[in-house]
């Protein structure tokens, strides 16, 4: 990511359909993913860090990921 910035593709990045949020996937068999937004270029905003379990990723991890960035964004703007 400190290379490519937002360009970085499938494998290992996906956008969460319905969000501004990615998903991060690890290499190699770890199902480790990390949720997060990008902010500014190449610059990027970690959320939420889970093992995955499931193929689908489990709205309560993206919830949590959603709350973290609204806690983020309403320290911005105070």
């Amino acid at each position: 990511m400190a290379w490519e910035g937002v360009g970085l593709g499938f494998p290992h990045v996906k956008k969460l359909a319905g969000t501004q949020l990615w998903e991060l996937r690890t290499a190699g068999e770890s199902k480790v993913r990390v949720i997060y937004v990008a902010r500014y270029g190449k610059k990027f905003l970690l959320l939420h860090g889970f093992v995955k379990k499931e193929q689908k990723t489990p709205r309560r991890e993206i919830a949590v990921a959603e709350e973290r960035l609204r806690e983020h964004s309403s320290r911005l703007t105070v």
